[in-house]
């Protein structure tokens, strides 16, 4: 009796590493890619540019390259009447 309940576990488990096998070799999907664009309006020289970029730097190094920001300072985008009326 002891005998059968021993190899009764052990298919048991050989089973249940069978089912549980191809799970853990399953790939993770790659993670998308996030886009920001950040508008500025200020002169390339100006301080609260030099933060935006510094701000840009900070967050794709932190996110390890999962979002990326697309800077357009000094009004390459839009100017500052503009910008008003394109942003939700």
């Amino acid at each position: 009796m002891m005998m059968r309940n021993k190899w009764i576990m052990m298919i048991a488990v050989a089973v249940l590493v069978m089912v549980f096998m191809p799970l853990g070799s399953v790939q993770a999907a790659p993670e998308k890619v996030i886009k920001i664009k950040m508008v500025g309006t200020l002169p390339i020289g100006h301080h609260l540019t030099t933060a935006l970029i510094k701000y840009k730097e900070y967050v794709e190094q932190k996110s390890n390259g999962r979002v990326v920001v697309e800077l357009y300072p000094a009004q390459q985008l839009y100017n500052d009447k503009d910008l008003v009326t394109v942003l939700p």
